[in-house]
């Protein structure tokens, strides 16, 4: 059998398999994304498929113990050089910080080796509208996280195994994030960690027409906005 049959078949596999486990309908959307990413197209014609991920607090695997060389706490201002090297855009950073968002960090032996963005409710998250055509709203005692990094080995599910002490500290009680849906690097440590899928959202936008549509996990029909996934609100206003 030559190699491109097999990579055929591969393909075919992966299909069927995500297909039985996610509905024909967002198979074939999947199929249509991966079309969609290459340059070409991405002038008139727009995809993005994202899961929206929770836990109460209490869910979150938590940490007894973490190596001595590691320190977790909020960035400072002293970390600002040192996190914008880090995330690779010094103006967002600076952006988010003015905005009120909060940088956790795990310093391991005095350099960055993890880092989580915070936004903590009742708040608003935005950032992703000219991908996504949507806003999220957090109630009270619910945080966003986004954008988490991990350059060195455990030093990721360290912090994020200490995080619920930190949140609850602040009030916080319930934790949302939103994720590629193939994005597995991502989504397979939120899922260990504790973290369950309540939620899918789909944006379309073909030759300037826009269409969006968000999912409840428990059912089978997409709706559109404005949608409740859990306490969390997805809406196209603020």
């Amino acid at each position: 059998m030559s190699e491109t049959i097999l990579k055929k078949s591969n393909v075919l596999t992966r299909f069927r398999r995500f297909a039985r486990s996610n509905g024909l309908g967002l198979a074939i959307l999947v199929s249509i994304s991966r079309v969609a990413s290459f340059h070409i197209w991405r002038r008139w014609f727009q995809l993005s498929i994202v899961h929206v991920y929770s836990a109460p607090l209490s869910a979150i695997r938590t940490a007894s113990r973490l190596p001595s060389a590691y320190t977790i706490r909020p960035a400072e201002v002293d970390d600002f050089d040192e996190l914008a090297e880090y995330c690779g855009n010094t103006d967002g950073v600076r952006e988010r910080i003015d905005r009120g968002d909060i940088c956790v960090l795990n310093l391991c032996a005095n350099k960055i080796g993890a880092m989580i963005w915070l936004r903590l409710g009742p708040n608003a998250f935005s950032e992703d509208w000219s991908t996504l055509n949507c806003h999220v709203r957090l109630p009270d005692r619910a945080a966003w996280m986004f954008d988490g990094k991990g350059t060195i080995m455990g030093a990721w599910s360290g912090l994020m195994m200490t995080l619920p002490k930190y949140l609850a500290e602040r009030g916080i009680d319930e934790v949302y994030t939103m994720i590629d849906f193939d994005n597995r690097k991502s989504i397979d440590p939120m899922l260990s960690l504790g973290l369950r899928q309540v939620g899918s959202y789909l944006f379309v936008k073909l030759l300037g027409l826009k269409f969006s549509r968000c999912r409840d996990i428990a059912e089978k029909r997409w709706q559109r906005l404005p949608m409740s996934l859990g306490r969390l609100e997805v809406t196209k206003e603020l």
